[in-house]
């Protein structure tokens, strides 16, 4: 079932709406969703070291960095890394 999923969100955006805090809004409003709706005891988040903006829009929604690891996904071919943040729901 859905509640049984585990959510996994990916987003983009076009160069002329960067930094203007679309996604970071759009983001603390799919963090709020899930943890009420999901009820989920927390979240994480994997970012690649060098994406400074999504970095920074998981810092001010409040994900904590806990370490950087390596991933290898579906589609690559090698290891990358990634900076992996976890979130806790403080309503739990």
């Amino acid at each position: 079932s859905l509640h049984d999923a585990l959510p996994i969100f990916a987003y983009f955006v076009n160069e002329d709406y960067k930094c203007r805090g679309y996604i970071t809004e759009a983001m603390h409003s799919f963090v709020e969703y899930i943890f009420c709706e999901f009820e989920y005891e927390y979240l994480i988040t994997t970012i690649q070291p060098d994406n400074f903006g999504s970095i920074a829009v998981a810092k001010i929604i409040g994900f904590d960095y806990v370490e950087t690891i390596n991933i290898v996904d579906d589609v690559q071919i090698k290891e990358l890394p990634f900076n992996y943040y976890h979130l806790k729901n403080l309503n739990k």
